[in-house]
């Protein structure tokens, strides 16, 4: 399994202390070396909370599988923004 190792997917997806373990191994096992801004990053995306909810976007699925969708490509891209895009910003993407 591949794990996306960016400390804001790492920190929001994994947790702060399963991400700081994953950099651990890693610096171990690859001589890579842990960077403090790494390490901020994950903490401070361990306490991200997802604008977006189910009720939000299955009115304009209206569909169970296609809302999932939605909801993951919409994850992504706040994870990708930093955690800046807003709630309307991510329901803009649905149209």
């Amino acid at each position: 399994m591949k794990i996306d190792q960016n400390p804001d997917y790492l920190g929001y997806k994994v947790g702060e202390k399963a991400s700081l373990d994953l950099l651990i191994i890693k610096e171990v096992k690859d001589g890579s070396i842990m960077r403090n801004e790494d390490i901020e990053k994950i903490k401070k995306a361990s306490k991200k909370i997802f604008p977006i909810k189910f009720s939000d976007v299955h009115p304009h699925t209206k569909n169970l599988n296609t809302t999932k969708e939605k909801i993951n490509l919409m994850e992504t891209f706040w994870i990708g923004s930093g955690f800046t895009a807003s709630k309307e910003k991510l329901l803009s993407l649905l149209s």
